[in-house]
């Protein structure tokens, strides 16, 4: 959550993933079912539970995934491969994006936030480019290399 004057979310680690209730009964759903899973949804959850944000009252509300309790709107876009253009139709109505990079067990490897002002409409909009503005955006959450064999016990 952010503090009043605080632009970016608190950065996080693997033991605050460790610290979500039941993470280890997750982890191993996980890994059995990962086919399964809507990717989208975990990327929610996994930003939710890290930051205590929270849900709009309305299920699928249209326009942001989470807020925190400032009323601050956040938009959680994924990817599991390398990054690329996403589509945000309003990015102006939202005051951060969280971009999830999920690794191949489906846990977060980095979290990326990117205020949504910096992030720039490609020529074809609602596509954003989030490569031009990675010089401004900021890791708030990442596995520290020798997590990776934590993962998949």
């Amino acid at each position: 959550m952010l503090k009043k004057g605080e632009d970016f979310l608190k950065q996080k680690g693997h033991e605050d993933l460790e610290n979500i209730e039941n993470f280890d009964k997750l982890k191993n759903f996980l890994i059995e079912f990962k086919e399964i899973v809507d990717t989208g949804k975990l990327a929610e959850f996994y930003c939710e539970k890290l930051w205590n944000l929270k849900k709009p009252g309305k299920p699928n509300q249209k326009g942001f995934d989470l807020k925190d309790e400032s009323g601050k709107k956040y938009e959680v876009k994924y990817r599991k491969g390398k990054n690329s253009g996403m589509k945000i139709k309003d990015k102006d109505s939202l005051d951060s994006v969280l971009y999830v990079h999920l690794d191949e067990n489906l846990l977060p490897e980095v979290i990326k936030q990117f205020k949504s002002k910096d992030i720039p409409y490609t020529k074809n909009p609602p596509r954003v480019s989030f490569k031009k503005a990675e010089p401004k955006s900021r890791i708030i959450f990442q596995l520290k290399s020798g997590d990776k064999n934590k993962k998949a016990k």
